[in-house]
Order: C-alpha cells, then sequence, then structure tokens
C-alpha cells in the first residue's frame, strides 16, 4: 500500500465552474425592474433563484478542489497558489485504494477569504481528463463559512467526440445545504454534462470554450420547489475574462418556481458582454449585469 501526505496548494483546469457559478448567482438581479418599473420577481421568487445558483457554486467548488488533489497524486504537482485552499489543508493519499482525503482540519482559510473544515473524501478511476476516468465524492462533516454542505457527487469523463473534445458529466445527489446561523437549508439534486471544445491541449488557460447542458431541481430555503432546464447549450469563453468579464456568452437556462412563471434566460450571441435577456410570459426584457 503506498500512502503519501502532503500539504494541498493546487490550482485547476476547470476554473470555468467558477465563471458559470458566479454567472448563475448574478441571476439575482433577475429581480431589476422591468420598463413600467414593476419587479419582474417577488421576494419567493427571487429566493429561489439565489438559492439554486448558491447550491450550483458550492458544488462546483468542491468539484474544482477534488480534482486539484488527484492532480496532486498523480501528477505530483503543487503549484504556487490554489484560490480556494490555500496551502493549509491536508491531503493523504492512498495510490493502491485510489482514496484521497482532503482534510480542512476546524477551520482552513483560502486565498478566496473562504474557511473551509471537515473533510472531503474522494475515489478515483484513472485521471479525470481521460475518457472513462471517474471521481465519487463524499463529505465529512464539511463547511464553508459556517455553511454546512452534505450530499455525494459523481464524475465522469465519458468520451472524446469526433473531434476529440472531451465530454464530462457531473451529478448531485441528496445535496443539502445548511445555513447554521438560522438552520434553514437548500435542497438539491443536479445533472451537468459540460464539453471542452477548444483550448484543452494549449496551456492557456485564456483560450478555452465549454458548452455546458443539464438540470437541477431541489427546494429553496422558503420552502419552494424548483427546477432548471439549460434549453441550449451555455457557452463560456475564457478569452472574455481578459476584459474582466465572466458571463456565459451564449445559451438558454430556464427556472421554474413552483407556482411561479418559467423565466427564460438567454446569455446572447457569442459577444463577450455582460448583457442577458429574461422572458417572463410573452414579455421580455434586457438586464445587464454587473
Amino acid at each position: 500500500m503506498k500512502n503519501s501526505s502532503f500539504k494541498f496548494n493546487t490550482d485547476s483546469f476547470l476554473f470555468v465552474f467558477i465563471a458559470l457559478a458566479v454567472a448563475f448567482l448574478t441571476l439575482i438581479f433577475l429581480s431589476s425592474c422591468h420598463k413600467e418599473g414593476t419587479p419582474i420577481l417577488d421576494a419567493l421568487d427571487h429566493q429561489t433563484t439565489n438559492d439554486e445558483s448558491a447550491a450550483d457554486s458550492q458544488f462546483d467548488d468542491i468539484l474544482k478542489t477534488a480534482e486539484e488533489a488527484v492532480d496532486s497524486v498523480l501528477n505530483a504537482i503543487q503549484f504556487p497558489v490554489t484560490i480556494s485552499v490555500g496551502a493549509c489543508a491536508e491531503v493523504t493519499a492512498d495510490t493502491n485504494t485510489h482514496d484521497i482525503t482532503i482534510d480542512f482540519g476546524s477551520g482552513c482559510t483560502g486565498y478566496d477569504g473562504r474557511t473551509r473544515s471537515g473533510k472531503i473524501n474522494v475515489h478515483y478511476i484513472g485521471y479525470y481528463r481521460n475518457p472513462n476516468s471517474s471521481l465519487s465524492i463524499t463529505l465529512d462533516n464539511f463547511t464553508v463559512d459556517d455553511i454546512t454542505i452534505e450530499g455525494t457527487m459523481t464524475y465522469n469523463a465519458v468520451h472524446r467526440d469526433a473531434n476529440g473534445h472531451l465530454t464530462m458529466v457531473t451529478n448531485v445527489k441528496n445535496g443539502k445545504i445548511t445555513y447554521n446561523e438560522t438552520g434553514r437549508y437548500i435542497s438539491w439534486e443536479m445533472m451537468k454534462s459540460l464539453t471542452w471544445t477548444e483550448g484543452e491541449n494549449t496551456g492557456d488557460p485564456f483560450d478555452d470554450v465549454y458548452e455546458v447542458s443539464g438540470n437541477s431541481s431541489g427546494v429553496s430555503t422558503a420552502g419552494l420547489t424548483f427546477t432548471t432546464n439549460i434549453t441550449s447549450p451555455i457557452t463560456t469563453k475564457t478569452a472574455c475574462w481578459n476584459q474582466y468579464i465572466f458571463y456565459p456568452v451564449s445559451g438558454v437556462k430556464e427556472v421554474k418556481p413552483s407556482g411561479f412563471p418559467t423565466r427564460k434566460v438567454d446569455f446572447g450571441d457569442g459577444t463577450c458582454d455582460k448583457e442577458v435577456t429574461i422572458t417572463v410570459n410573452h414579455d421580455t426584457y434586457t438586464v445587464t449585469l454587473p
């Protein structure tokens, strides 16, 4: 049995998940006023959109952390900084059983200013960039800034298409995010498929293009059930980051809170900008994200 233990200090190729999470988080701005000055969303509906975005963001961060750990174990990579973790998490790996434990102890503050505690457990098969590889992620008393996160997450690098593009699928089951200060929680499940269409082998983080599809469902902190569905693949171009634009450039996502009309969010025509169009019933509005 081969075991190794070292300080975790890495970065990950899937920083795009952060960009997507930020983009969905900004959908809370859908409460902006329409042309008559009436809010598009009411308070409950607004909270549902916010909660779905928060759940997406938290689990994307967990996946990114797991990928960094696998990189460190299989490739002996230790980069000088890691945004989410910093240098204070302890990683223990058994390369015979293919198990990795990322232990944040009683509190570890990353360079992003967020404090994590508890453990992320990862079982890996193959290297996550290769077809037929997989990650299975479980959480052990894991918290981020006094928010407890529960659930299981799986990742599968499914295949390469005829153009050699890698397609990856992630799932979250029995997700639960509890705000310990209030006791309120979000229940959440998700399936997301991501295809890396450009820039995988260049080594340049600013020429990547990703297409994402999938859906989610859950119950908000207000007790309102909801579903989301990406009806046209959402495309992110990391070249836009050079312009400090961290939003998708195209694609359509629908958000359906129980008891409210479906909100269709269109991210555009491929241009790097901050504008989205929102359709509610038969009314369409243009919103400029911050």
